[in-house]
């Protein structure tokens, strides 16, 4: 059984980012999404890289 999802993981908005690495630090095996404020978010890519898209 694969574990990768086909949606990501979104975590409630927060401005704390240690919020987000304590809510995808046990999600590293699957991409994860985390909208940190306003059209802000911060995923990790696939080759496990923390990326931050902007609107």
């Amino acid at each position: 059984m694969s574990r990768v999802l086909k949606r990501p993981h979104f975590c409630p908005p927060s401005q704390d980012e240690d919020e987000f690495f304590r809510f995808s630090s046990f999600r590293k095996d699957v991409p994860v999404s985390c909208i940190v404020s306003k059209g802000v978010v911060l995923f990790f890519s696939e080759s496990g890289k923390l990326q931050i898209s902007r609107p």
